[in-house]
């Protein structure tokens, strides 16, 4: 089979390539990784040309002297899921029962913390053409969130919405529209005085614009504004935002100018770098732009790439990306992307002896518990790109109080008809976003190709290979075979990691 699972491999007469398990060349041999148990393993020699040479290929049978010869090598990759005996069905069908038992896991965790995001008004002072509230800004119009709204989010709303959540494990994200301009100094500064007083976190997703008039009020600590998302679409000469008639180099201009200001608080800065697939030259111009202003080398200030799903006017073939994920991975040292941040979670396992392996089964705040947006109109949404569209409210809040709608916790369930997302890469990104599938026939939308994520992890799988692998330690478990974690696990296959998880979560799942 090849490693899609989707046709007979032949590598041995019992054992075929886990669909879970991803194969990289590299340096004569290859690097394995299972994306459910996490085991990361060198294959090289003879056996490494062997077994790279099956992975890669689709025939259905190999000779069955040589894969005889590699029989005690073959039973040891099954202990660790890398090839197995299961069919691609039974494959699915027990990757399902484990993705919802760490989901369920998750799930626990979550109801520990709270996450609020406030959307202060949907106006906005640019016109960026891939803002998600595009399309239905103007009919939202200028409603704001004012202070006295801010009392009862923190009074009321936030316990009913997160109860048994301390203030001093919320966090609250100014959202918009554009939430830092100073027409909503009120609303922040009373929202910061609550946070001061219960230890609550505050970040703002801000286009930058404005962000001279709230320097005073960045740092970190409670009653501060501790980190910032700010998005730079490309470099002055085709960069997208547009406000009170300032051409478009003079707003990247003062964005910039801004960043450079703030990034001398100690606020974190995540650069959110967006480009659209026709501007893929204009990548290496705004790095030029960063670099020449020293923010590149700045702590506190971490560029990443973005993909753009939704670009008006432009059609966006189902094989074009913003970057290709092994242009990602040679960008590393200078932005991070889901390139590096994959190969950084590789190295986190890396020194894994026992326990679970990846467990991000949510992809973003739509999955999880106690994630809400709220907007000016006393409107809940379970996810940002929603925010807006009445039709996709999870619930309201208001003068009685709040109400979930009965249709919002299924959000957090997984049915059978979702295999197609998450498997089998739903440990490592949740199972891609549930949200643009469906906006994608009313707004415009480019839905990422889920065969992205396969290309993603090898490049990352690469990166980690060439940057970090040396450094640790393997065991030669058999000659030509490496075992870099885990090793103090005998029995890593998806049977046996099911039946390690089972005490822990209800038996009905």
């Amino acid at each position: 089979m090849n490693p899609d699972g989707n046709e007979p491999l032949g590598v041995a007469p019992a054992w075929r390539p886990s669909a879970l398990s991803i194969l990289r060349r590299h340096e004569g041999g290859a690097v394995l990784f299972h994306t459910l148990n996490g085991c990361l393993d060198v294959v090289s020699g003879a056996f490494g040309h062997w077994l790279a040479d099956a992975w890669e290929s689709r025939l259905s049978h190999e000779p069955l002297g040589l894969s005889g010869f590699y029989s005690k090598h073959l039973a040891g990759l099954a202990a660790r899921g890398h090839v197995t005996s299961l069919s691609l069905f039974e494959e699915k069908t027990l990757f399902l029962q484990y993705f919802r038992m760490i989901r369920w896991l998750n799930r626990h965790l979550q109801r520990q913390t709270g996450y609020l995001m406030l959307a202060l008004s949907y106006a906005c002072n640019l016109d960026c053409p891939y803002c998600f509230q595009r399309d239905i800004r103007a009919r939202l119009g200028d409603v704001r969130l004012a202070p006295k709204d801010i009392d009862a989010i923190w009074r009321q709303v936030q316990p009913a919405l997160c109860p048994d959540v301390p203030a001093h494990r919320m966090c609250y994200v100014l959202y918009g529209g554009e939430p830092l301009r100073n027409r909503h100094r009120d609303t922040v500064q009373r929202l910061l005085h609550h946070a001061k007083a219960g230890g609550a976190e505050v970040e703002a997703v801000t286009n930058g614009l404005e962000l001279a008039g709230y320097l005073d009020v960045l740092g970190q600590g409670p009653g501060t504004i501790s980190r910032l998302q700010i998005a730079l679409d490309a470099d002055p000469a085709c960069f997208g935002g547009q406000g009170h008639g300032r051409a478009r180099s003079d707003a990247f201009a003062l964005i910039l100018a801004h960043v450079e200001a703030a990034s001398q608080t100690g606020v974190a800065i995540d650069l959110r770098l967006h480009l659209q697939p026709a501007r893929r030259q204009a990548l290496d111009s705004l790095l030029d732009i960063l670099d020449k202003a020293g923010l590149l080398a700045m702590e506190n200030i971490h560029p990443y790439a973005a993909a753009i799903r939704n670009v008006p006017g432009e059609h966006l073939d189902d094989g074009l990306e913003m970057v290709s994920a092994e242009d990602l991975a040679r960008f590393a040292n200078h932005i991070g992307s889901d390139v590096t941040r994959h190969a950084a979670a590789l190295a986190r396992l890396a020194v894994a002896e026992t326990g679970p392996g990846p467990m991000a089964a949510e992809y973003c705040m739509r999955a999880k518990e106690h994630c809400y947006l709220l907007d000016p109109f006393g409107d809940i949404y379970a996810c940002y790109e929603e925010a807006g569209r009445a039709d996709r409210r999870v619930g309201t809040y208001g003068r009685d109080g709040v109400q979930l709608f009965p249709s919002q916790a299924g959000r957090l369930e997984i049915g059978s008809d979702a295999m197609d997302a998450v498997f089998p890469f739903g440990l490592l990104d949740g199972g891609g976003c549930v949200v643009a599938a469906d906006l994608a026939v009313c707004a415009d939308r480019h839905v990422v190709r889920r065969e992205r994520t396969r290309e993603v992890l090898l490049a990352a799988l690469g990166l980690f290979a060439s940057q970090t692998l040396s450094g640790f330690t393997a065991e030669e478990t058999a000659s030509g075979w490496r075992a870099i974690n885990f090793r103090g696990d005998k029995q890593r296959d998806l049977p046996s990691m099911l039946q390690q998880l089972a005490p822990y979560v209800p038996r009905e799942l």
